[in-house]
């Protein structure tokens, strides 16, 4: 569906005019021409905004990888040794690496509302071509990421290119270490686990659902956040026009996070309830029956019946912010703006 490449398409951009300005359609042709210099300061506003944005962005996306590294790798060296810690480590820096520097499908449309508009921008008029000065291309971020990865300037602006690639290698290297803790306590041992083991290991998968979705989530507003920035500095009605290209890979990417979010929480949830019905075997039948008939039955040097304790069980309240955890890159992306919108048409 998607084998079409961004830079084969012919696209004409159409930026911001003096007709898109607030309160333009209450004025004259004349006072129009007039305010000229309040289109290049609102459009060199509009950029400054998504340029300032996206960096939190990024900047908060390092901040949750950070930690979601450093969780992971404590638990793979606690439980597998610093040597498995240190190479699962290095693993997913190649893997993450191999996969930003490998053209996707989100390459084959970010470019067509990202870097393709902000090339386009470089090329406009007086007052409005800032963009042209070339310092941003003369930066040393631009050689570092030049270096890094190979044809960073195939799409027109490779700071903002090699940058999205960056945040890539840094949320898979994030996702690939809380695998890799998931992958640890996934492991079923011979002997019977302890309630203690029993404990840390809920206790780590809760803190590696609660790490992942906050990275997972914060992707998915650093994708909007990028998006939005080069749309903002269009035409309203090319604005509209192309908003569909950007939801479409905010979806992608929700529904992707949200994906893998269960697929890694699924072999670790398994192997922790496995191993917590063989360590807690559940009553007997006949000890569960009203009144105190089973134990006249019992005998009195029996032991008494094991059921797993309360903390090793999956309370309601917690359970309902697990599953909203798993959800919530899906949450983030276009999904619930869409499902508003078919509420109010079937309201209407």
């Amino acid at each position: 569906m998607l084998m079409h490449r961004a830079e084969g398409l012919p696209l004409r951009y159409e930026f911001l005019s003096e007709t898109d300005l607030p309160g333009s359609s209450t004025v004259t042709v004349k006072q129009i021409d007039e305010n000229v210099g309040d289109l290049a300061v609102t459009f060199l506003a509009k950029d400054l905004r998504g340029r300032a944005s996206y960096a939190v962005a990024s900047a908060l996306l390092y901040l949750a990888s950070a930690a979601a590294i450093g969780f992971g790798f404590s638990v793979v060296r606690r439980r597998d040794g610093a040597r498995i810690a240190f190479e699962a480590l290095l693993i997913f820096v190649f893997l993450g690496y191999i996969v930003a520097s490998t053209p996707a499908a989100f390459d084959l449309m970010r470019p067509l509302v990202v870097e393709a508009i902000l090339k386009a921008a470089k090329n406009l008029a007086p007052p409005m071509n800032y963009f042209a000065s070339g310092d941003a291309d003369r930066s040393l971020f631009n050689q570092i990421v030049g270096g890094l990865f190979h044809r960073v300037e195939q799409f027109g602006d490779p700071a903002v290119t090699g940058l999205v690639r960056l945040n890539s290698i840094i949320g898979l290297i994030a996702v690939g270490m809380l695998l890799a803790a998931l992958a640890s306590i996934s492991v079923r041992r011979e002997d019977a686990p302890t309630h203690e083991e029993l404990l840390l290991r809920l206790t780590i998968m809760r803190i590696v659902l609660a790490l992942g979705a906050a990275v997972l989530v914060v992707s998915v507003v650093n994708s909007k956040v990028l998006i939005e920035w080069p749309a903002s500095l269009l035409s309203n009605s090319q604005h509209k026009a192309i908003a569909p290209i950007g939801e479409a890979m905010n979806l992608m990417l929700g529904a992707s996070c949200t994906m893998a979010l269960i697929a890694a929480m699924g072999p670790a949830l398994a192997a922790f309830v496995l191993d917590r019905s063989r360590a807690f075997p559940a009553a007997p039948a006949d000890n569960r029956q009203a009144g105190t008939t089973a134990l006249d039955r019992a005998p009195a040097n029996a032991a008494p019946a094991q059921r797993f304790p309360d903390d090793l069980a999956f309370a309601r309240w917690p359970s309902i912010s697990a599953a909203v955890a798993v959800i919530s890159p899906l949450l983030a992306s276009p999904l619930l703006d869409l499902v508003k919108s078919i509420v109010k048409i079937s309201q209407s």
